[in-house]
C-alpha cells in the first residue's frame, strides 16, 4: 500500500489516496495494482469509507502508480494518477484523473486522460491550485527529451482538462528556462505554493553526481507566482555520492516555513528524515 497522500477537505475531513502494488514477481492475477482511497472524520485516529476508485493489472509494465488529489472551490475533488494500464504493447504511460462531487465517497467510473506525450511516460502528478487564480498546476516527471525532466501542466478551472494536454501545448511548460543538462536525471517532482506566492519544486536528481539515479538526492527550486522559471536554491540535505535521498516531498506551514522530507540511508538503515526550512530573499 505504496505512495499515500492526504489532504484536509472544506467538511474538515481527511482524504487519503494510496497505491496498492503485488510484490515484485506476482503471479497471483486477482492481486493488482490500484487506486484507492479512505476517510477519516476524527484528525485521522480511525478511517473508514475505502473504495477502490481504479484498478490496473497485476503486471508491474500495465500498473497504475501515485495517486494525488486536490479539492476545487467548486467543492470537486480531482483525484490524479499516473497509468499505464491501456499501453499493454508499448512503455507508454499518462496521467489521469477521477472526479468526485461527495467529498470522496462516490467517484467517476471512468478515468480522463488530462496529459500524455506518444511514445513517453508523464509520471508522478502532484496538483496545487494556484493562490488568487483560477489555475490548477501540477508537476511531473517528463522523459520527452530523453532524461526525465520536471514539467508543469495547467489548466484554467474553465479549460477544466476538456483535452488532453499534450507534448507542445500551451498547458505544459518546462519547470527550469534553460532545463537541467540532458545528461540528468530529475525524476519524482514534488510542487507546493508558498503562502507569499512563489511555487516550490523538489526532486531526486543525479545533478553534480554519477548517473546512478537510485543514489539521487533532493534538490529544490523556487519559481514565480505563475509556476514558471524555477531556480534551484540550497539542497536540504546533505547526502554523499554513495547514498541516496529520493522519494521526496514538501510540506509549507501557515508561517511559510518550508519541511523538506527525504527517504535516505544517509543514517544507517533506510529511514524517512525531515528538515525545516526558509525562503530568504536576496
Amino acid at each position: 500500500m505504496a505512495v499515500p497522500e492526504i489532504i484536509e477537505l472544506k467538511d474538515h475531513s481527511l482524504l487519503a489516496s494510496y497505491n496498492p502494488r503485488p510484490k515484485s514477481g506476482n503471479a497471483d492475477t486477482a492481486k493488482r495494482f490500484g487506486i484507492r482511497t479512505k476517510k477519516s472524520h476524527n484528525d485521522g485516529k480511525t478511517w473508514e469509507d475505502e473504495r477502490l476508485v481504479y484498478e490496473a493489472s497485476y503486471k508491474f509494465e500495465d500498473g497504475c502508480w501515485e495517486p494525488a488529489q486536490i479539492q476545487l472551490p467548486s467543492g470537486e475533488i480531482q483525484l490524479f494518477f499516473s497509468d499505464e494500464k491501456i499501453y499493454t504493447e508499448s512503455g507508454e504511460q499518462n496521467i489521469s484523473i477521477f472526479r468526485s462531487k461527495d467529498a470522496g465517497i462516490t467517484w467517476t467510473k471512468r478515468p480522463e486522460i488530462v496529459s500524455f506525450t506518444a511514445n513517453h511516460r508523464d509520471g508522478m502528478p502532484v496538483p496545487i491550485i494556484l493562490h488568487g487564480s483560477y489555475e490548477i498546476l501540477f508537476s511531473i516527471e517528463d522523459n520527452a527529451r530523453g532524461q526525465f525532466k520536471p514539467t508543469i501542466i495547467r489548466n484554467t478551472l474553465k479549460e477544466n482538462w476538456k483535452e488532453v494536454v499534450g507534448r507542445k501545448d500551451k498547458n505544459r511548460n518546462d519547470a527550469f528556462i534553460p532545463n537541467l543538462p540532458d545528461s540528468v536525471y530529475a525524476g519524482a517532482p514534488y510542487l507546493r505554493q508558498l503562502k507569499s506566492g512563489e511555487t516550490i519544486l523538489s526532486f531526486q536528481s543525479t545533478l553534480n553526481r554519477n548517473k546512478n539515479w537510485e543514489l539521487a538526492f533532493m534538490q529544490v527550486a523556487i519559481g514565480d507566482k505563475s509556476g514558471r522559471n524555477f531556480k534551484l536554491v540550497d539542497n536540504p540535505f546533505n547526502i554523499p555520492l554513495n547514498k541516496h535521498g529520493l522519494w521526496n516531498s514538501i510540506c509549507i506551514l501557515n508561517d511559510d516555513t518550508i519541511i523538506a522530507v527525504t527517504s535516505t540511508n544517509v543514517f544507517g538503515r533506510n529511514s524517512v528524515w525531515m528538515i525545516k526550512g526558509k525562503l530568504v530573499r536576496e
